[in-house]
């Protein structure tokens, strides 16, 4: 820790950054704890901060306070509007929030504030969520790097596209965040920053009033300080029908916790794909999942690495190309140049190519649902290392980019601190379908660690 603002935030942490949002939320509802204090306090810490860090675009400040002093009135009044009454939550600026611009990180995107909340964030606020602001994505949700800082050392860089949402629950400005992910812009960034961020199963979430990259790749997601957090905000969406995926009954997931559990993972091409100590402390991961009576389970990767690669990576630019057609002639001069090269490829490709790449999407995820006959959870390390001392980029998504084709949901907890003083994430991917029973095991493998998130005195 070698940076003053850091010290910042740790000697002046308070109650919101280590409870759970349903404690929060119960305290909030029983008045033990008043929304308007907590919100007032938060957006005077983003006020004082946020210049180093660059993870807000926007802090909707009157909206705001006039919704927490609603929130404690009708608790007051004895009315409870749901289990995130009162918590506050960070918006990537590619959701519609309703009265704000959705300007997905590019300043020449001419945008009249949004007329209604995409329905992702209306169910939050449905169920008393507080929507604190938009937090900055990378142009497009795409690879230039954005302004926003690691928290844990601002010469590194935070991972994107979701950078100010993984960033924002890192510094304890709020404590969920929204994200999307097309190639790994939710695990990488919640690696980087030392959070957890969720991946869905892709089609689970709904995403209308949010700014497309690949409508064959975009999840949408979130970052929360833990597991359990990440949970109490999936199940507002499941219950509130924005999300496709049932959730399990008690029953079921009681069970999931009992049996003892097949857990895969691949030594190859991982061992020779990641930096030494990245590694080890996958290898120690391993050996902590058989001290706590995991079933390990070797597994050889059943696809080329590089063909995922690059596979993803047409689908990408073809699908990108086409969403900025009209745009790109008008604003080519003005994309920021990674997001521009994206596109020119996309525009150069063949459509054989094209055709070629949604097949091997089809056969990348039969294949993979292959392997959970044999196996629960699948575990490898979230990035191949650390947050690269580069702002600019956002990293190497690779590790993640087989699951976003696939489409399965993924989970990345934060697991050890690398000799270098920033953390390191393990990747834990479950069934199609199966996110309740994958946020039970990863639930579980946190627990397994005693990381030390940032915000916490």
């Amino acid at each position: 820790m070698d940076h003053p603002d850091q010290q910042f935030w740790i000697s002046r942490s308070w109650e919101v950054n280590i409870k759970s949002i349903r404690e929060l939320s119960t305290m909030y509802q029983s008045g033990e704890r008043q929304v308007l204090s907590d919100v007032r306090r938060l957006v005077e810490r983003i006020k004082q901060a946020d210049g180093e860090w660059s993870t807000w675009v926007v802090v909707d400040e009157e909206s705001v306070l006039t919704q927490a002093a609603e929130l404690d009135a009708r608790a007051q009044e004895g009315e409870n509007l749901g289990p995130l009454h009162g918590i506050s939550v960070g918006v990537k600026d590619i959701f519609d929030v309703r009265g704000l611009p959705t300007r997905a990180g590019c300043p020449h995107l001419p945008r009249a504030p949004a007329k209604r909340d995409a329905p992702l964030v209306a169910a939050l606020r449905k169920a008393g969520a507080v929507i604190l602001g938009k937090t900055v994505t990378t142009e497009f949700a795409a690879f230039d790097p954005p302004s926003t800082k690691n928290p844990w050392n601002p010469r590194h860089t935070p991972g994107g596209s979701s950078s100010g949402s993984a960033a924002a629950v890192a510094l304890g400005m709020c404590p969920a965040a929204l994200g999307t992910q097309t190639g790994g812009s939710i695990s990488r960034p919640a690696a980087y920053c030392g959070v957890v961020g969720f991946k869905p199963t892709f089609g689970s979430l709904s995403r209308r009033g949010i700014v497309p990259v690949s409508p064959h790749l975009d999840h949408p997601g979130l970052f929360a300080r833990s597991v359990q957090d990440v949970r109490e905000v999936y199940l507002v969406w499941q219950q509130q029908k924005v999300s496709t995926t049932p959730s399990m009954p008690d029953s079921a997931l009681e069970h999931a916790e009992k049996r003892r559990v097949r857990v895969g993972y691949f030594q190859s091409p991982y061992g020779r794909l990641t930096e030494k100590e990245t590694y080890a402390n996958f290898v120690a991961a391993i050996e902590r999942g058989l001290q706590a009576d995991f079933k390990m389970v070797p597994l050889a990767f059943p696809l080329d690495w590089q063909e995922i690669q690059e596979m993803h990576r047409c689908l990408m630019a073809v699908d990108a190309a086409l969403i900025h057609q009209i745009q790109y002639p008008q604003l080519a001069g003005k994309y920021s140049p990674k997001f521009a090269s994206l596109l020119a490829m996309g525009h150069r490709l063949p459509a054989t190519d094209y055709a070629r790449a949604l097949r091997f999407r089809r056969r990348a995820a039969r294949t993979f649902d292959r392997l959970f006959m044999d196996v629960d959870f699948l575990i490898t390390p979230t990035t191949p290392s650390f947050a690269p001392a580069d702002l600019t980029t956002t990293g190497d998504p690779s590790f993640n980019v087989p699951w976003s084709l696939a489409g399965l949901p993924t989970v990345s907890i934060p697991q050890a601190m690398h000799a270098q003083g920033l953390p390191l994430g393990l990747q834990i991917v479950g069934p199609r379908h199966q996110d309740d029973a994958l946020l039970v095991a990863a639930t579980a493998w946190q627990d397994l660690w005693e990381f030390q998130p940032l915000s916490t005195s």
